[in-house]
């Protein structure tokens, strides 16, 4: 629509999604699911060989089939997680190790470990900016993804 001015929705203009993606798809694997995953925790002690499985309607069943149906984009989200935490931070390291060089040796007699320190400073701090914007793409679809089912 451009402004008060209506035109049709073809399918050309509706945007091509790969197959993961569909409706279809996530509705296929969710009733797979619920058809054979259960929740069952082995009862140790009581009952050799028991299970015990929670009533139904609390809500344990269902948490426990969407993990195991998404484990894969869970993992992928913790990982990117992970990796744009420990970007985030590298930068504070070199600092504070340039900081302490500095406060250490007062007349600079070896100079090496301030350049290495300001290098990786430099270095961490155009990593993580380069990087930021695609993790923070990535983590972005994977939660899209994940909010779809």
């Amino acid at each position: 629509m451009l402004g008060n001015i209506a035109q049709s929705l073809d399918i050309g203009d509706l945007p091509i999604v790969p197959g993961n993606m569909r409706a279809t798809m996530n509705f296929a694997k969710m009733r797979n699911a619920m058809r054979e995953i259960r929740f069952k925790l082995p009862i140790v002690g009581r009952q050799q060989g028991g299970q015990w499985s929670p009533r139904t309607g609390t809500g344990w069943n269902l948490a426990y089939r969407l993990l195991v149906v998404n484990v894969l984009p869970f993992i992928a989200l913790f990982v990117l997680a992970a990796i744009s935490a420990a970007l985030f931070y590298t930068p504070a390291v070199f600092l504070q190790r340039l900081v302490k060089y500095l406060e250490g040796d007062g007349k600079r007699q070896d100079m090496s470990w301030g350049w290495v320190w300001v290098v990786g400073l430099f270095v961490s701090n155009a990593i993580t900016f380069l990087s930021e914007f695609s993790l923070s793409l990535h983590l972005g679809l994977l939660l899209v993804d994940l909010g779809s089912l």
